[in-house]
């Protein structure tokens, strides 16, 4: 599902380890980019519930470097691209240089002490290179929470869709999700966005005019529309 949604798509595909993803992240013109939210996440569960205090003690090192590249980040936010990338690179990257060497040095003990600690290992060791990508380039975040708040509220409502009725139903229930979101993502307020695509659309019918620009990255907004987020 997901090679036949992102067919013909290129450029960074920030994910957190999902198989489905494989196929599109294999392709040449597609580079994959890590979460360290879904890293910090295993060893938070190990550093709460790993069977002994050796363990959860091993956890909270792993915790405390990861905290610093969101400290990093916390520092940054609102600067251009080119000056997030040349932070990281100054700070962000010693770091990961750190947390990679500690973490070969104390692989030996997590695979002892197994269980939820492992798997924290094992998921950063297997995801390594994807999570130094966000280190490239500027635009890139450090982890895909923020395309995971617009997807929480349709998890949330997943019994909703029960009342879809029909395949038809869900798939125009899904299409009109993404440009809610995606309103969002751009910084519109849904309904200013829906109302100058709805008054814009008949006209740009009738001319023949290109609709990509009604996309809401592409839109004008009205100086007295406000904002999202």
């Amino acid at each position: 599902m997901a090679d036949e949604l992102l067919r013909g798509f290129s450029g960074y595909l920030q994910t957190y380890a999902y198989g489905g993803y494989n196929g599109t992240a294999a392709r040449v013109d597609v580079t994959p980019v890590g979460c360290w939210a879904h890293a910090r996440r295993k060893f938070d569960v190990a550093a709460k519930s790993a069977s002994g205090p050796g363990a959860r003690a091993q956890a909270q090192k792993a915790l405390g470097f990861i905290r610093q590249l969101y400290a990093i980040e916390r520092l940054i936010k609102g600067q251009s691209p080119e000056e997030k990338k040349a932070y990281r690179d100054q700070h962000s990257r010693p770091v990961l240089g750190q947390f990679r060497q500690w973490i070969d040095e104390t692989l030996i003990l997590a695979e002892v002490r197994e269980g939820v600690l492992k798997t924290a290992y094992t998921y950063v060791i297997n995801q390594w290179p994807k999570l130094l990508v966000y280190l490239e380039d500027g635009r890139l975040h450090i982890d895909n929470n923020h395309a995971e708040r617009f997807n929480r509220p349709i998890a949330q409502d997943r019994k909703q869709w029960l009342f879809a009725q029909s395949e038809v139903g869900v798939h125009a229930t899904a299409a009109w999700y993404s440009v809610i979101a995606t309103a969002k993502a751009n910084g519109w307020e849904p309904y200013h966005y829906l109302k100058e695509l709805f008054t814009q659309l008949p006209q740009y019918l009738q001319d023949g005019k290109p609709l990509d620009d009604l996309m809401p990255w592409l839109m004008p907004k009205p100086a007295e529309v406000g904002g999202w987020g």
